[in-house]
């Protein structure tokens, strides 16, 4: 998805001037990684079983004031039609001072899913800001 957003900036013309040898850098990149996920996760599914006897969900586990473990999961979506659920992960490497954030959103009553990824060199200047 990194790749696709990045190759329609690249053919809309809304691009920076190395955003181009970015692209042609991140792309065997970026899928390596989607294969690996793939497998792992086709790995996983396959070696999961539904027990005969499964056990009852646990009791809610509660880690703040009103909020609990099962809040991490997606939730029964509302009736509100602008209703959304996101994950946000931010990262930093310390020993090259590179850092970034990616961000996987879900509108299910539009019937829409996005991701947007930003990487920053050690100069605060984005190399990547792909939607």
């Amino acid at each position: 998805m990194i790749a696709q957003g990045i190759g329609m900036r690249l053919a809309m013309g809304t691009h920076s001037s190395n955003l181009a040898s970015m692209y042609a850098a991140l792309t065997p990149v970026l899928a390596d990684m989607a294969s690996a996920s793939v497998d792992a996760l086709e790995a996983a599914l396959a070696a999961a079983s539904t027990p005969a006897n499964p056990l009852p969900p646990p009791p809610p586990v509660v880690v703040g004031e009103g909020v609990e473990v099962a809040d991490d999961y997606t939730h029964r979506a509302p009736s509100d039609p602008a209703f959304a659920e996101a994950v946000h992960v931010h990262f930093y490497a310390p020993a090259s001072q590179w850092g970034g954030y990616l961000r996987c959103s879900n509108r299910p009553n539009e019937g829409v899913a996005d991701v947007s990824v930003c990487l920053f060199r050690p100069d605060g200047s984005v190399v990547v800001d792909a939607q």
